[in-house]
Protein backbone atom coordinates (compact mmCIF):
# COMPACT_ATOMS: atom_id res chain seq x y z
CA UNK A 1 0.00 0.00 0.00
CA UNK A 2 1.11 3.42 -0.76
CA UNK A 3 -0.82 6.44 -0.78
CA UNK A 4 -4.34 5.26 -1.30
CA UNK A 5 -3.61 2.69 -3.63
CA UNK A 6 -3.67 -0.85 -2.95
CA UNK A 7 -2.09 -3.81 -5.20
CA UNK A 8 -1.15 -7.38 -4.41
CA UNK A 9 1.94 -9.29 -5.04
CA UNK A 10 2.07 -13.05 -4.99
CA UNK A 11 4.38 -15.64 -5.89
CA UNK A 12 3.16 -18.70 -7.08
CA UNK A 13 4.88 -21.71 -9.49
CA UNK A 14 7.76 -19.48 -10.28
CA UNK A 15 5.82 -16.59 -11.46
CA UNK A 16 5.27 -13.09 -9.39
CA UNK A 17 1.54 -12.22 -9.95
CA UNK A 18 0.44 -8.31 -9.61
CA UNK A 19 -3.37 -7.68 -8.61
CA UNK A 20 -4.59 -4.32 -9.15
CA UNK A 21 -8.26 -3.01 -9.39
CA UNK A 22 -7.35 0.27 -10.31
CA UNK A 23 -7.66 1.41 -14.34
CA UNK A 24 -5.50 0.17 -16.60
CA UNK A 25 -4.80 0.81 -20.15
CA UNK A 26 -3.53 -1.65 -23.12
CA UNK A 27 -0.40 -0.30 -22.27
CA UNK A 28 -0.39 -1.54 -18.21
CA UNK A 29 -0.56 1.72 -16.95
CA UNK A 30 -2.72 4.31 -15.84
CA UNK A 31 -4.06 6.78 -18.11
CA UNK A 32 -6.49 9.28 -17.07
CA UNK A 33 -7.04 10.63 -20.32
CA UNK A 34 -8.70 6.57 -21.34
CA UNK A 35 -11.96 5.95 -19.53
CA UNK A 36 -12.25 2.19 -20.88
CA UNK A 37 -9.53 1.17 -18.29
CA UNK A 38 -9.83 -2.20 -16.41
CA UNK A 39 -8.12 -3.95 -13.39
CA UNK A 40 -5.07 -6.14 -14.50
CA UNK A 41 -3.67 -9.10 -13.38
CA UNK A 42 0.22 -9.54 -14.59
CA UNK A 43 2.85 -12.46 -14.26
CA UNK A 44 6.34 -11.90 -13.88
CA UNK A 45 9.26 -14.47 -14.28
CA UNK A 46 12.09 -12.54 -13.30
CA UNK A 47 11.65 -10.10 -9.68
CA UNK A 48 13.43 -7.16 -11.56
CA UNK A 49 10.91 -7.19 -14.25
CA UNK A 50 8.01 -6.82 -11.24
CA UNK A 51 10.17 -3.75 -9.56
CA UNK A 52 10.72 -1.72 -12.99
CA UNK A 53 6.88 -2.20 -13.43
CA UNK A 54 5.97 -0.85 -10.07
CA UNK A 55 7.91 2.10 -10.99
CA UNK A 56 6.86 3.05 -13.83
CA UNK A 57 2.96 2.32 -12.71
CA UNK A 58 3.13 4.53 -8.96
CA UNK A 59 4.55 7.43 -11.78
CA UNK A 60 1.79 7.02 -14.13
CA UNK A 61 -0.46 7.40 -11.08
CA UNK A 62 1.64 10.62 -9.82
CA UNK A 63 2.24 9.48 -6.67
CA UNK A 64 5.65 10.37 -5.21
CA UNK A 65 7.92 7.40 -5.25
CA UNK A 66 9.77 8.72 -1.99
CA UNK A 67 6.75 8.73 -0.24
CA UNK A 68 6.25 6.18 2.45
CA UNK A 69 4.60 2.61 1.71
CA UNK A 70 3.24 -0.17 3.81
CA UNK A 71 3.48 -4.08 3.68
CA UNK A 72 0.58 -6.24 4.50
CA UNK A 73 0.06 -9.90 4.16
CA UNK A 74 -2.62 -10.88 1.73
CA UNK A 75 -4.60 -14.19 2.49
CA UNK A 76 -6.25 -15.47 -0.74
CA UNK A 77 -9.98 -17.15 -0.23
CA UNK A 78 -13.93 -17.54 -1.41
CA UNK A 79 -15.88 -15.74 1.08
CA UNK A 80 -19.07 -13.19 0.52
CA UNK A 81 -17.16 -9.78 0.93
CA UNK A 82 -20.20 -7.48 -0.79
CA UNK A 83 -20.55 -5.54 2.86
CA UNK A 84 -16.58 -5.52 2.81
CA UNK A 85 -16.45 -3.77 -0.43
CA UNK A 86 -18.53 -1.32 -0.34
CA UNK A 87 -16.79 0.17 2.81
CA UNK A 88 -13.34 -0.42 1.25
CA UNK A 89 -15.23 1.69 -1.90
CA UNK A 90 -16.65 4.23 0.57
CA UNK A 91 -13.09 4.71 2.44
CA UNK A 92 -11.24 4.80 -1.21
CA UNK A 93 -13.21 7.77 -2.53
CA UNK A 94 -12.80 9.72 1.25
CA UNK A 95 -9.16 9.10 1.19
CA UNK A 96 -9.22 10.33 -2.71
CA UNK A 97 -11.06 13.20 -1.79
CA UNK A 98 -8.33 14.24 1.25
CA UNK A 99 -5.36 13.65 -0.62
CA UNK A 100 -6.57 16.10 -3.68
CA UNK A 101 -7.71 18.86 -0.48
CA UNK A 102 -4.07 18.38 0.60
CA UNK A 103 -2.11 18.27 -2.21
CA UNK A 104 -1.76 20.46 -5.55
CA UNK A 105 -3.30 19.57 -8.68
CA UNK A 106 -0.49 18.60 -10.92
CA UNK A 107 -0.87 18.57 -14.64
CA UNK A 108 -2.19 15.13 -15.96
CA UNK A 109 0.17 13.69 -18.76
CA UNK A 110 0.82 10.31 -19.68
CA UNK A 111 4.68 9.97 -19.72
CA UNK A 112 6.33 6.23 -20.76
CA UNK A 113 9.28 5.44 -18.99
CA UNK A 114 11.67 3.25 -19.80
CA UNK A 115 12.08 0.40 -17.28
CA UNK A 116 15.91 0.24 -17.29
CA UNK A 117 15.83 3.67 -16.31
CA UNK A 118 13.71 3.00 -13.00
CA UNK A 119 15.18 -0.23 -12.40
CA UNK A 120 19.25 1.19 -12.44
CA UNK A 121 18.09 4.16 -10.26
CA UNK A 122 16.40 2.24 -7.85
CA UNK A 123 19.45 0.21 -7.71
CA UNK A 124 21.54 2.82 -7.55
CA UNK A 125 20.02 4.13 -4.69
CA UNK A 126 20.08 0.62 -2.54
CA UNK A 127 23.40 0.27 -3.27
CA UNK A 128 24.70 3.41 -1.07
CA UNK A 129 23.52 0.96 1.99
CA UNK A 130 26.81 -0.97 2.58
CA UNK A 131 24.51 -3.41 4.09
CA UNK A 132 22.39 -4.10 0.54
CA UNK A 133 25.29 -4.06 -1.43
CA UNK A 134 27.05 -6.97 0.89
CA UNK A 135 23.89 -8.51 0.78
CA UNK A 136 23.80 -8.50 -3.04
CA UNK A 137 27.25 -9.48 -3.01
CA UNK A 138 26.77 -12.80 -1.31
CA UNK A 139 23.53 -13.70 -2.73
CA UNK A 140 25.24 -13.70 -6.55
CA UNK A 141 27.84 -15.84 -4.70
CA UNK A 142 25.39 -18.23 -3.68
CA UNK A 143 23.50 -18.09 -7.16
CA UNK A 144 27.08 -18.61 -8.80
CA UNK A 145 27.92 -22.17 -7.23
CA UNK A 146 24.65 -23.08 -10.46
CA UNK A 147 26.62 -24.13 -13.37
CA UNK A 148 23.80 -23.20 -15.01
CA UNK A 149 23.69 -19.71 -13.93
CA UNK A 150 26.75 -19.28 -15.06
CA UNK A 151 26.36 -20.36 -18.34
CA UNK A 152 23.99 -18.21 -18.68
CA UNK A 153 25.23 -15.17 -17.55
CA UNK A 154 28.69 -15.95 -20.13
CA UNK A 155 26.24 -15.61 -22.24
CA UNK A 156 24.25 -12.88 -21.30
CA UNK A 157 27.53 -11.05 -21.04
CA UNK A 158 29.14 -12.64 -24.57
CA UNK A 159 26.03 -11.49 -26.16
CA UNK A 160 26.52 -7.54 -24.64
CA UNK A 161 30.45 -7.42 -25.87
CA UNK A 162 29.38 -7.98 -29.13
CA UNK A 163 28.61 -4.15 -29.14
CA UNK A 164 31.78 -2.36 -29.66
CA UNK A 165 30.37 0.60 -27.02
CA UNK A 166 29.46 -1.67 -24.85
CA UNK A 167 32.75 -3.14 -24.06
CA UNK A 168 34.41 0.06 -24.15
CA UNK A 169 32.00 1.29 -21.33
CA UNK A 170 32.88 -2.20 -19.62
CA UNK A 171 36.17 -1.75 -20.08
CA UNK A 172 36.40 1.82 -18.80
CA UNK A 173 34.36 0.89 -15.63
CA UNK A 174 36.80 -2.01 -15.45
CA UNK A 175 39.75 0.12 -15.49
CA UNK A 176 38.08 2.96 -12.64
CA UNK A 177 37.67 0.07 -10.55
CA UNK A 178 41.18 -1.12 -10.66
CA UNK A 179 42.76 2.33 -10.70
CA UNK A 180 40.56 3.01 -7.00
CA UNK A 181 41.24 -0.43 -5.55
CA UNK A 182 45.12 0.35 -6.42
CA UNK A 183 45.12 2.86 -4.43
CA UNK A 184 44.97 0.83 -1.57
CA UNK A 185 48.47 -1.05 -0.97
CA UNK A 186 47.10 -3.88 0.47
CA UNK A 187 45.97 -4.83 -3.14
CA UNK A 188 48.45 -3.82 -5.10
CA UNK A 189 50.75 -6.11 -3.03
CA UNK A 190 48.23 -9.26 -3.41
CA UNK A 191 47.59 -7.93 -7.15
CA UNK A 192 51.59 -8.47 -7.38
CA UNK A 193 51.79 -11.82 -6.04
CA UNK A 194 48.92 -13.03 -7.86
CA UNK A 195 50.70 -12.44 -10.85
CA UNK A 196 54.44 -13.86 -10.10
CA UNK A 197 52.01 -16.76 -8.82
CA UNK A 198 50.63 -17.28 -11.97
CA UNK A 199 53.42 -16.54 -14.11
CA UNK A 200 55.33 -19.60 -12.90
CA UNK A 201 53.51 -21.55 -15.19
CA UNK A 202 55.35 -22.07 -18.38
CA UNK A 203 52.15 -22.64 -20.70
CA UNK A 204 50.67 -18.82 -19.12
CA UNK A 205 54.00 -17.04 -19.88
CA UNK A 206 53.57 -18.42 -23.23
CA UNK A 207 50.42 -17.27 -24.23
CA UNK A 208 50.78 -14.27 -22.34
CA UNK A 209 53.90 -13.78 -24.71
CA UNK A 210 51.88 -14.80 -28.19
CA UNK A 211 49.03 -12.25 -27.05
CA UNK A 212 51.63 -9.54 -26.65
CA UNK A 213 53.27 -10.50 -30.09
CA UNK A 214 49.90 -10.73 -31.71
CA UNK A 215 48.93 -7.13 -30.28
CA UNK A 216 51.87 -5.36 -31.43
CA UNK A 217 51.26 -6.63 -35.00
CA UNK A 218 48.54 -3.78 -35.08
CA UNK A 219 49.91 -0.28 -35.25
CA UNK A 220 47.93 1.26 -33.21
CA UNK A 221 48.39 -0.73 -30.04
CA UNK A 222 52.08 -0.20 -30.41
CA UNK A 223 51.51 3.17 -30.52
CA UNK A 224 49.21 2.95 -27.47
CA UNK A 225 51.89 0.77 -25.53
CA UNK A 226 54.76 3.26 -26.76
CA UNK A 227 52.57 6.38 -24.90
CA UNK A 228 51.42 4.33 -22.15
CA UNK A 229 55.59 3.37 -21.47
CA UNK A 230 56.83 7.17 -22.35
CA UNK A 231 53.99 8.52 -19.54
CA UNK A 232 54.90 5.71 -16.75
CA UNK A 233 58.73 6.82 -17.50
CA UNK A 234 57.81 10.37 -17.29
CA UNK A 235 55.97 10.03 -13.66
CA UNK A 236 58.77 7.61 -12.52
CA UNK A 237 61.57 10.16 -13.63
CA UNK A 238 60.02 12.54 -11.57
CA UNK A 239 62.18 11.29 -8.82
CA UNK A 240 65.72 12.33 -8.59
CA UNK A 241 67.14 8.81 -7.24
CA UNK A 242 65.59 7.39 -10.41
CA UNK A 243 67.27 9.23 -12.57
CA UNK A 244 70.55 8.59 -11.04
CA UNK A 245 69.69 4.97 -11.41
CA UNK A 246 68.73 5.17 -14.77
CA UNK A 247 71.70 6.92 -16.10
CA UNK A 248 74.53 4.73 -14.08
CA UNK A 249 72.42 2.01 -15.68
CA UNK A 250 73.43 3.38 -18.73
CA UNK A 251 76.81 3.96 -18.53
CA UNK A 252 77.34 0.83 -17.04
CA UNK A 253 75.75 -0.72 -20.03
CA UNK A 254 77.18 1.68 -23.06
CA UNK A 255 80.76 0.41 -21.42
CA UNK A 256 80.05 -2.29 -23.50
CA UNK A 257 80.92 -1.95 -27.25
CA UNK A 258 78.56 -4.77 -28.01
CA UNK A 259 75.55 -3.39 -25.96
CA UNK A 260 76.13 0.21 -27.56
CA UNK A 261 75.80 -1.86 -30.84
CA UNK A 262 72.78 -3.69 -30.68
CA UNK A 263 71.18 -0.23 -28.97
CA UNK A 264 71.93 2.00 -32.25
CA UNK A 265 70.58 -0.94 -34.15
CA UNK A 266 67.47 -0.55 -32.07
CA UNK A 267 67.22 3.26 -32.35
CA UNK A 268 67.84 2.75 -36.09
CA UNK A 269 65.01 -0.15 -36.42
CA UNK A 270 62.38 1.65 -35.00
CA UNK A 271 63.66 5.24 -36.71
CA UNK A 272 62.97 3.38 -39.98
CA UNK A 273 59.66 1.84 -38.72
CA UNK A 274 58.37 5.42 -37.73
CA UNK A 275 59.86 6.80 -40.96
CA UNK A 276 57.34 5.02 -43.19
CA UNK A 277 54.80 7.65 -42.22
CA UNK A 278 54.78 10.43 -44.82
CA UNK A 279 53.32 12.88 -41.76
CA UNK A 280 56.38 12.19 -39.81
CA UNK A 281 58.89 12.53 -42.38
CA UNK A 282 57.44 15.92 -42.85
CA UNK A 283 57.33 16.99 -38.81
CA UNK A 284 61.14 15.44 -38.19
CA UNK A 285 62.23 17.40 -41.46
CA UNK A 286 60.56 20.75 -40.22
CA UNK A 287 62.04 20.43 -36.80
CA UNK A 288 65.57 19.82 -38.08
CA UNK A 289 65.06 23.17 -40.19
CA UNK A 290 64.28 24.74 -37.95
CA UNK A 291 66.95 23.93 -35.42
CA UNK A 292 69.73 24.18 -38.07
CA UNK A 293 68.92 27.58 -38.50
CA UNK A 294 70.51 28.52 -35.04
CA UNK A 295 74.31 28.25 -35.54
CA UNK A 296 75.06 26.65 -32.67
CA UNK A 297 73.15 23.71 -32.66
CA UNK A 298 74.45 23.55 -36.29
CA UNK A 299 77.61 23.51 -34.96
CA UNK A 300 76.78 20.87 -32.40
CA UNK A 301 75.32 18.78 -34.93
CA UNK A 302 78.66 18.57 -37.09
CA UNK A 303 80.91 17.84 -34.21
CA UNK A 304 78.61 14.94 -33.13
CA UNK A 305 78.96 13.54 -36.83
CA UNK A 306 82.49 14.41 -37.10
CA UNK A 307 83.54 12.62 -33.43
CA UNK A 308 81.27 9.28 -34.73
CA UNK A 309 83.12 9.27 -38.19
CA UNK A 310 86.69 9.19 -35.97
CA UNK A 311 85.56 6.46 -34.29
CA UNK A 312 84.21 4.57 -36.97
CA UNK A 313 87.38 5.37 -38.89
CA UNK A 314 89.33 3.62 -36.61
CA UNK A 315 88.38 0.31 -38.64
CA UNK A 316 90.35 -0.94 -41.28
CA UNK A 317 87.52 -2.52 -43.09
CA UNK A 318 85.58 0.55 -42.38
CA UNK A 319 88.24 2.86 -44.14
CA UNK A 320 88.35 0.87 -46.87
CA UNK A 321 84.78 0.30 -47.83
CA UNK A 322 84.24 4.24 -47.23
CA UNK A 323 87.49 5.20 -50.02
CA UNK A 324 85.59 2.27 -52.13
CA UNK A 325 82.37 3.92 -52.39
CA UNK A 326 83.87 7.80 -52.58
CA UNK A 327 85.63 6.50 -55.82
CA UNK A 328 82.68 4.84 -57.25
CA UNK A 329 81.11 8.37 -56.47
CA UNK A 330 84.01 9.95 -58.22
CA UNK A 331 83.48 8.60 -61.40
CA UNK A 332 80.09 10.15 -62.36
CA UNK A 333 81.15 13.69 -63.04
CA UNK A 334 77.67 15.72 -61.69
CA UNK A 335 78.50 13.98 -57.93
CA UNK A 336 82.13 15.24 -58.29
CA UNK A 337 80.60 18.41 -58.93
CA UNK A 338 78.39 18.61 -56.02
CA UNK A 339 81.08 17.54 -53.95
CA UNK A 340 82.80 20.28 -54.48
CA UNK A 341 80.08 22.51 -54.49
CA UNK A 342 79.51 21.73 -51.02
CA UNK A 343 83.05 21.88 -50.29
CA UNK A 344 83.61 25.23 -51.20
CA UNK A 345 80.51 26.29 -49.42
CA UNK A 346 81.61 24.55 -46.17
CA UNK A 347 85.14 26.39 -46.67
CA UNK A 348 83.12 29.85 -47.01
CA UNK A 349 81.16 29.17 -43.63
CA UNK A 350 83.98 28.09 -42.18
CA UNK A 351 86.28 31.09 -43.37
CA UNK A 352 84.16 33.71 -42.01
CA UNK A 353 86.18 32.85 -38.57
CA UNK A 354 89.44 34.71 -38.23
CA UNK A 355 91.26 31.98 -36.79
CA UNK A 356 90.46 29.42 -39.03
CA UNK A 357 91.67 31.25 -41.56
CA UNK A 358 94.49 31.97 -39.67
CA UNK A 359 95.14 28.59 -39.01
CA UNK A 360 94.73 27.81 -42.93
CA UNK A 361 97.09 30.08 -43.80
CA UNK A 362 99.80 28.87 -41.63
CA UNK A 363 99.11 25.28 -42.76
CA UNK A 364 99.63 26.56 -46.43
CA UNK A 365 102.39 28.24 -46.08
CA UNK A 366 104.47 25.16 -44.13
CA UNK A 367 103.20 22.81 -46.99
CA UNK A 368 104.23 25.00 -49.89
CA UNK A 369 107.85 25.40 -48.17
CA UNK A 370 108.16 21.76 -49.94
CA UNK A 371 108.75 22.00 -53.84
CA UNK A 372 106.62 18.57 -54.56
CA UNK A 373 103.45 20.50 -52.75
CA UNK A 374 103.79 22.86 -54.76
CA UNK A 375 104.21 21.13 -58.17
CA UNK A 376 102.08 19.15 -57.30
CA UNK A 377 99.66 21.55 -55.90
CA UNK A 378 100.21 23.64 -59.47
CA UNK A 379 99.38 20.05 -61.44
CA UNK A 380 96.07 19.71 -59.73
CA UNK A 381 95.16 23.46 -60.52
CA UNK A 382 95.96 22.93 -63.80
CA UNK A 383 93.79 19.43 -64.50
CA UNK A 384 90.80 20.83 -62.75
CA UNK A 385 90.55 24.14 -64.43
CA UNK A 386 91.67 22.49 -68.09
CA UNK A 387 88.40 19.72 -66.49
CA UNK A 388 86.46 22.81 -66.31
CA UNK A 389 87.21 24.40 -69.14
CA UNK A 390 86.59 21.42 -71.36
CA UNK A 391 82.89 22.31 -71.26
CA UNK A 392 81.74 25.11 -73.40
CA UNK A 393 79.28 26.69 -71.16
CA UNK A 394 81.88 26.86 -68.27
CA UNK A 395 84.39 28.66 -70.49
CA UNK A 396 82.03 31.37 -71.41
CA UNK A 397 80.62 31.70 -67.58
CA UNK A 398 84.26 32.47 -67.15
CA UNK A 399 84.95 34.55 -69.80
CA UNK A 400 81.55 36.36 -68.70
CA UNK A 401 82.71 36.44 -65.15
CA UNK A 402 86.21 38.00 -66.33
CA UNK A 403 84.46 41.08 -68.13
CA UNK A 404 82.32 41.90 -65.68
CA UNK A 405 85.04 41.83 -62.58
CA UNK A 406 86.91 44.36 -65.08
CA UNK A 407 84.27 46.18 -65.59
CA UNK A 408 82.78 46.56 -62.22
CA UNK A 409 86.83 47.11 -60.78
CA UNK A 410 87.93 49.95 -63.90
CA UNK A 411 87.54 52.63 -62.07
CA UNK A 412 88.63 51.03 -58.86
CA UNK A 413 91.88 49.53 -60.30
CA UNK A 414 92.41 53.05 -62.21
CA UNK A 415 92.34 55.22 -59.01
CA UNK A 416 94.39 52.66 -57.26
CA UNK A 417 97.16 52.74 -60.19
CA UNK A 418 96.90 56.95 -60.44
CA UNK A 419 97.77 56.89 -56.47
CA UNK A 420 100.75 54.36 -56.46
CA UNK A 421 101.87 56.01 -60.06
CA UNK A 422 101.92 59.62 -57.76
CA UNK A 423 103.26 58.33 -54.80
CA UNK A 424 106.27 56.48 -56.95
CA UNK A 425 107.22 59.87 -59.49
CA UNK A 426 108.08 61.64 -56.56
CA UNK A 427 110.92 60.04 -57.05
CA UNK A 428 112.79 61.18 -59.43
CA UNK A 429 114.84 57.95 -60.43
CA UNK A 430 111.22 56.41 -60.58
CA UNK A 431 110.43 59.94 -63.94
CA UNK A 432 113.48 59.19 -65.32
CA UNK A 433 113.15 55.64 -65.81
CA UNK A 434 109.41 56.46 -67.15
CA UNK A 435 110.54 58.76 -69.41
CA UNK A 436 113.43 55.82 -71.13
CA UNK A 437 110.75 53.39 -71.36
CA UNK A 438 108.56 55.70 -73.13
CA UNK A 439 111.30 56.32 -75.71
CA UNK A 440 112.17 53.39 -75.97
CA UNK A 441 109.02 52.08 -76.35
CA UNK A 442 107.85 55.04 -79.11
CA UNK A 443 111.31 55.31 -80.72
CA UNK A 444 112.74 52.01 -80.08
CA UNK A 445 115.31 50.01 -78.08
CA UNK A 446 118.25 49.57 -80.55
CA UNK A 447 119.73 52.24 -82.95
CA UNK A 448 118.91 49.95 -85.81
CA UNK A 449 115.26 49.79 -84.41
CA UNK A 450 115.16 53.92 -84.29
CA UNK A 451 115.76 54.62 -87.92
CA UNK A 452 113.75 51.46 -88.78
CA UNK A 453 110.73 53.52 -86.80
CA UNK A 454 111.89 56.65 -87.86
CA UNK A 455 111.73 55.81 -91.74
CA UNK A 456 108.29 54.10 -91.32
CA UNK A 457 107.04 57.37 -89.98
CA UNK A 458 108.25 59.44 -92.95
CA UNK A 459 107.11 57.22 -95.82
CA UNK A 460 104.47 58.92 -96.12
CA UNK A 461 105.06 62.46 -96.55
CA UNK A 462 103.74 65.79 -94.24
CA UNK A 463 100.15 65.31 -96.27
CA UNK A 464 98.35 66.08 -92.73
CA UNK A 465 96.57 69.73 -92.87
CA UNK A 466 95.95 71.02 -89.54
CA UNK A 467 92.72 72.69 -88.97
CA UNK A 468 94.07 75.49 -87.06
CA UNK A 469 97.49 76.55 -88.22
CA UNK A 470 96.99 74.99 -91.58
CA UNK A 471 100.81 73.69 -91.91
CA UNK A 472 101.10 70.50 -93.07
CA UNK A 473 102.31 67.55 -90.21
CA UNK A 474 103.70 63.61 -90.41
CA UNK A 475 100.77 61.52 -89.15
CA UNK A 476 102.45 61.18 -85.54
CA UNK A 477 102.09 65.03 -85.11
CA UNK A 478 98.18 65.21 -85.58
CA UNK A 479 95.15 64.11 -83.79
CA UNK A 480 91.78 63.71 -84.53
CA UNK A 481 90.18 66.73 -83.74
CA UNK A 482 86.87 64.58 -82.54
CA UNK A 483 88.63 63.59 -79.82
CA UNK A 484 89.24 67.06 -78.74
CA UNK A 485 86.43 69.06 -79.64
CA UNK A 486 84.68 67.61 -76.21
CA UNK A 487 87.08 68.92 -73.65
CA UNK A 488 88.47 72.05 -75.54
CA UNK A 489 86.94 75.32 -73.70
CA UNK A 490 83.99 77.57 -75.09
CA UNK A 491 86.33 80.75 -76.15
CA UNK A 492 88.26 78.37 -78.10
CA UNK A 493 86.06 76.73 -80.33
CA UNK A 494 86.96 79.09 -82.94
CA UNK A 495 90.38 77.11 -83.26
CA UNK A 496 88.80 74.73 -85.28
CA UNK A 497 87.65 75.38 -88.71
CA UNK A 498 86.43 72.02 -90.07
CA UNK A 499 88.95 71.94 -92.79
CA UNK A 500 89.38 68.12 -93.20
CA UNK A 501 92.61 66.32 -95.37
CA UNK A 502 93.39 62.88 -95.43
CA UNK A 503 90.82 60.54 -95.32
CA UNK A 504 88.31 63.77 -95.11
CA UNK A 505 88.94 63.82 -91.28
CA UNK A 506 89.49 66.98 -89.79
CA UNK A 507 93.11 66.99 -87.99
CA UNK A 508 94.89 69.03 -85.71
CA UNK A 509 98.73 69.34 -84.39
CA UNK A 510 100.05 68.86 -81.16
CA UNK A 511 101.66 72.32 -81.13
CA UNK A 512 98.01 73.74 -81.57
CA UNK A 513 96.36 71.79 -79.27
CA UNK A 514 98.85 72.54 -76.41
CA UNK A 515 98.49 76.04 -77.10
CA UNK A 516 94.33 75.65 -77.00
CA UNK A 517 94.43 73.66 -73.77
CA UNK A 518 96.71 76.11 -71.96
CA UNK A 519 94.41 78.80 -73.50
CA UNK A 520 97.36 80.52 -75.60
CA UNK A 521 97.38 81.82 -79.45
CA UNK A 522 100.11 81.80 -81.63
CA UNK A 523 101.69 83.73 -84.20
CA UNK A 524 100.94 81.83 -87.04
CA UNK A 525 97.04 80.80 -85.94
Amino acid sequence: MIGAIYSAVYYFNHIYYFFDTHSHSECTLNNPLDSSGKSILVGFTDLHDLLSYLYAFYTSLQIDLDSQFEILPLCISSIDTDKDVTNQIKNYFNDQKLRKTKQTKKSTQYIKVPKFVYMKNYMQNRRKNIKFKVKELNAKRYARKDTNYRMTEADRKKFRRENSDTRQIERQRELAAKREARKNEDFNKSELAAKREVRKDTNYRRTEADRKKSQRENSDVRQIERQRDLAAKREVRKDTNYRKAEADRKKSQRENSDARQIERQRELAAKREVRKNTNYRKTEADRKKSQRENSDVRQIERQRELATKRELRKEKNYRRAEADIKKSQRDNFDKRQIERQREIAAKREARKNDVFKRNETEKKKIARQDEDYRKHESEQDYHRKKEYRSHPENLENERLKKQSSRQNKLDIDRCYDKIVKSTKRKNIDFTDHEKNLKKKRVQGITLDACIRNFKTKINDGPTYICTSCEQTWFCDSVVNSKTVKMTTPANMSHCFTNFKSVQDIEWICHTCLNAIKNKEFLDFQ
